[in-house]
């Protein structure tokens, strides 16, 4: 049995010009010549020595705003960390997934595309007001992982 249960997490951000040869012919990438550098970040969060602190799901998203809670009924009652990433998708089209944190009533976060994501750190948010949705019926499919704010969840 583990002594403790932790997310570990990190990540990066480059921001990325294109070059192209007079020729058309070629393109380079490089570093945005006006920022000059990358962005990273991390931090281990601990939850305890409680295994079900930590939850991992995966589902289909549907076309209205669902809560986390209505996609799987054993999200905790509220979150301190949250991870969110497009899995897949059944069509051909570009799976999307939108997150609001207000019932429903705005989008605040908005994936494109298979391995789009979001991570957030969350200051104890009800998994009941998180909720998702995806413009493809039944095609997209996220995983989640989320924690149990009643563990603690320093960092």
């Amino acid at each position: 049995m583990a002594d403790q249960f932790n997310i570990r997490y990190k990540a990066s951000v480059i921001p990325v010009e294109e070059l192209e040869a007079s020729d058309t012919n070629l393109k380079k990438s490089v570093i945005h010549s006006l920022i000059d550098k990358s962005f990273s970040g991390g931090a281990d969060k601990n939850y305890g020595t409680t295994g079900n602190k930590v939850v991992h799901y995966d589902f289909n998203l549907n076309t209205i705003f669902q809560s986390l809670t209505s996609y799987h009924a054993e999200f905790p009652d509220n979150s301190t960390f949250l991870f969110i990433t497009i899995n897949s998708t059944s069509t051909g089209s570009t799976p999307d997934c939108s997150i609001s944190f207000d019932t429903g009533s705005s989008t605040l976060v908005k994936l494109e595309g298979v391995g789009d994501f979001c991570l957030l750190p969350l200051n104890d948010i009800s998994c009941a007001s998180i909720q998702m949705k995806t413009t493809e019926a039944a095609s997209t499919k996220v995983s989640v992982v989320s924690s149990d704010s009643s563990s603690g969840g320093g960092g």
